[in-house]
């Protein structure tokens, strides 16, 4: 732990005395220190789950540092480089490594690793989110939002710099932070319309994500009329993995302060195991449980801030919807991978200044029960601080 804090010292150091040497660095970081109180369901982000011997109440606390966040850019001419590192008492992570080249104003092209284009949440910085976390429909479809691949971006040559439309396009690896071993890439298209004034922004956008799931067994499983049911198929077929999205934002600055209005949905196929919908955090292949589970899904959410008449404090309301298998009627499920989630998170921000904000939330999740499933007892309430510079 010591030698991973003085790797970080030492990173600020040089990258505060380069960036002041050259116009074209740039350095960001942020540290997010944490304290979770979550059920005994719940899973906190900064620890492992409950353990009954350790924990022994029908609560359990967790702290440490989310993320110390490490970010640099070099541009010059035409051409960019990037580099982003997590490092915190759990180790040291690398979340983006990628080159990017403009060769003119409408279009680009990135290779490495870099954020999944998908919708607008997932490439959205932490550091700036009001619901300290991406949504749980977001962190189960791409556990890791990082992704190696290639990008290509066309922007429309508006003459009126308030408006910006653009179509990118990728081809990702779908391992997440692995090496790209799977000849077949997944595809990603993402489509989006920006407008932007003195006071006021809004945006909408449109994304499409094709992948392929290994199996790895000679079983795949469906639903009819509410039930799982097994037909033999070849072992290691591959089965579509494929997401449609919406998404919208709105930002305005009136007499009353700073109000946002941001949300998504998606919908589509999930290749998943028997008792976790989430995707894979490495290539398919690597994995001995299958993916031969076939759920169709559909989530949505929607986020609420308004900062109070212009003063550093700020309230967040947020509302999920993610219903895991949308074949199978909410009292008819018995499997927890099945399940449908609502959630609804209160929160306080308060900006100290451009650097510090001190940040709560409270997240209250309801999932449809019946005679096999128990509303699980997993609310959790998060404290943060955040200290955040550039350079």
């Amino acid at each position: 732990m010591k030698k991973r804090f003085l790797v970080l010292v030492a990173s600020i150091i040089v990258g505060t005395i380069v960036s002041a040497q050259n116009e074209g660095f740039k350095f960001i970081g942020y540290i997010q220190s944490q304290v979770e109180f979550a059920g005994i369901d719940g899973s906190t982000f900064t620890g492992s789950a409950y353990d009954e011997n350790r924990d022994g109440d029908d609560f359990y606390t967790r702290a440490g540092v989310r993320r110390g966040l490490l970010h640099f850019e070099f541009t010059k001419g035409k051409g960019k480089g990037v580099f982003e590192a997590n490092i915190r008492e759990a180790g040291f992570l690398p979340l983006l490594a990628y080159w990017e080249v403009t060769p003119y104003d409408w279009l680009s092209f990135r290779g490495g690793l870099m954020s999944v284009g998908y919708g607008h949440e997932i490439e959205y910085s932490s550091s700036n989110m009001e619901t300290m976390e991406r949504s749980l429909m977001a962190r189960k479809l791409f556990p890791q939002e990082h992704d190696f691949g290639f990008t290509a971006t066309v922007k429309y040559p508006f003459n009126d710099k308030r408006n910006s439309l653009k179509l990118s396009l990728s081809a990702m690896s779908g391992n997440a932070i692995n090496k790209w071993i799977d000849p077949t890439p997944n595809f990603l298209s993402h489509l989006k319309y920006d407008y932007k004034d003195a006071s006021t922004s809004w945006g909408v956008g449109l994304s499409y994500y094709e992948g392929r799931t290994n199996n790895a067994d000679s079983v795949w499983h469906v639903v009819k009329d509410n039930n799982w049911q097994e037909k033999v198929v070849e072992k290691n077929k591959r089965n579509a993995r494929r997401y449609f999205g919406a998404e919208f934002q709105y930002n305005t600055q009136t007499s009353w302060g700073r109000t946002s209005l941001r949300g998504e949905c998606s919908m589509g196929k999930q290749p998943s195991r028997k008792s976790n919908f989430a995707s894979q955090q490495d290539n398919s292949y690597n994995i001995n449980t299958p993916f031969s589970y076939d759920r169709n899904f559909f989530g949505a959410f929607v986020v609420y801030t308004q900062q109070i008449v212009k003063t550093p404090l700020s309230v967040v309301l947020k509302y999920q919807y993610l219903n895991q298998n949308t074949d199978i009627a909410s009292d008819k499920v018995q499997n927890v991978a099945d399940i449908t989630y609502n959630n609804i998170g209160i929160g306080l921000m308060y900006q100290f200044n451009d650097q510090i904000r001190l940040h709560c939330l409270y997240d209250i999740y309801k999932n449809k029960s019946n005679d096999y499933i128990k509303d699980l007892n997993d609310n959790i309430l998060m404290v943060r601080l955040q200290y955040k510079f550039v350079r």
